[in-house]
């Protein structure tokens, strides 16, 4: 339908731009209601609310939409920059460690012995234990911190004196002990080294083998200076003077080097 086209003889009709009424362009009747021009009017107004609404809809939306982009935009960088910020001081504290380390880095050398003692292993092996070492090592005098056995035990503590010059004392712990198997061994601590003594001991027929490994560490570098004298002096004879102190004993029963 051609809604330009006059109905009727009288009427000519239009409809309004602004408001989307319908308008009898006859200036005797006004406006008027014209039956086929309502439902044109009230579509009209009807599509143009809605219009409208899908309009305001729209923004809506795309006002959400915006915030939660920038939300998730502002998160991901905020994560991304607590991410570079833990990472950053991850390779900084990792520095300062390799620098700690390169400075404090731990040294540590071994060394191990065999000696041939003239007597049965259930003889020899406790004369191994720190109080029966004084009936065979002439000097030998250990201060007992702890022990609940008189002889030897696991956990047993004690100091002996030191013999380098700016070390005190040395602290003895017996880390192990089992006496079935023959083993025993001790920790020796000093403020700039830490050392190990493990003594395992075989039978060997009438007499008793007995491997002994020293084992230090240093904690810095005048640790392993006087790491390299200590290991250098002890097997300077390869334990030969363990092999005849013990011997010594086992053979008059006194200390080699003791007073008569």
């Amino acid at each position: 339908m051609d809604i330009t086209q006059p109905i009727g003889k009288t009427c000519e009709w239009e409809i309004t731009k602004k408001t989307g009424s319908v308008r009898n362009q006859d200036p005797k009747k006004g406006y008027a209601n014209h039956p086929e021009f309502v439902v044109i009017q009230l579509n009209f107004r009807m599509g143009y609310r809605f219009f409208r609404f899908a309009h305001g809809f729209f923004l809506f939306s795309y006002s959400v939409v915006f915030r939660k982009v920038k939300v998730r935009n502002l998160i991901s960088v905020t994560t991304q920059m607590n991410t570079k910020i833990v990472v950053l001081l991850f390779l900084i504290s990792n520095l300062s460690v390799m620098n700690l380390q390169a400075e404090t880095t731990a040294e540590r050398i071994s060394r191990s012995s065999e000696v041939i003692l003239n007597d049965r292993i259930d003889n020899v092996f406790p004369l191994f234990g720190p109080v029966r070492e004084m009936d065979w090592e002439y000097g030998w005098n250990p201060e007992f911190v702890y022990s609940d056995d008189q002889l030897v035990e696991k956990g047993m503590i004690f100091k002996s004196p030191a013999r380098f010059e700016g070390e005190q004392f040395y602290l003895w712990i017996v880390t192990q002990y089992r006496p079935a198997e023959y083993l025993i061994e001790y920790t020796v601590s000093a403020p700039d080294r830490v050392w190990f003594i493990h003594v395992q001991c075989e039978p060997i027929g009438m007499k008793t083998k007995a491997n002994v490994t020293y084992t230090f560490t240093a904690l810095n570098e005048h640790g392993a200076a006087l790491n390299k004298i200590a290991l250098h002096k002890m097997y300077s004879r390869n334990l030969k003077d363990w092999e005849e102190a013990l011997n010594y004993y086992l053979k008059t029963g006194t200390a080699l080097g003791s007073p008569k």
